[in-house]
């Protein structure tokens, strides 16, 4: 070992990284499906639901997009959840932000990892067609010729 470095390299693995993010982040989306479907749910006032919301936001590697996710969470609970409700409605008030969210990270993880593909065709006009007089026909029919 030659210890006059002073760095140590520690190159992550190209291909592997992407898609253990992508595993990371699905398999947090999956513990979120699993509890909303869970019988141990404890309704739309469980607070595991925001926390998990909230936990995909920080799988968000980007510093900007992450604040950007959280202003928004924070934005649609204050715009959905009314303090004179009941807490049964506060709770399914935040459920419907928390989802909503959900969908906004999980169009930016596809952005981010390019998992779907939009793909765009071009219809091209055709050249217009050029009037072909009886002369040029004979002169390029090969049984005449």
């Amino acid at each position: 070992m030659n210890n006059s470095k002073t760095e140590l390299e520690l190159a992550s693995p190209l291909r592997d990284g992407p898609q253990g993010y992508m595993a990371t982040w699905y398999m947090a989306y999956l513990n979120l499906n699993r509890l909303i479907t869970s019988p141990d749910m404890q309704g739309y006032t469980d607070p595991r639901i925001e926390m998990s919301v909230r936990h995909h936001i920080t799988l968000i590697t980007d510093d900007v997009k992450r604040q950007e996710a959280i202003d928004m969470l924070d934005a649609e609970i204050e715009r959905l959840v009314n303090p004179k409700d009941s807490n049964e409605d506060k709770g399914r008030s935040l459920f419907i932000a928390c989802m909503n969210i959900e969908g906004a990270i999980a169009g930016w993880f596809d952005e981010f990892m390019g998992v779907s593909h939009k793909l765009t065709v071009g219809i091209a006009t055709p050249p217009p067609e050029k009037e072909v007089t009886s002369a040029q026909l004979e002169e390029t029919d090969p049984v005449s010729g």
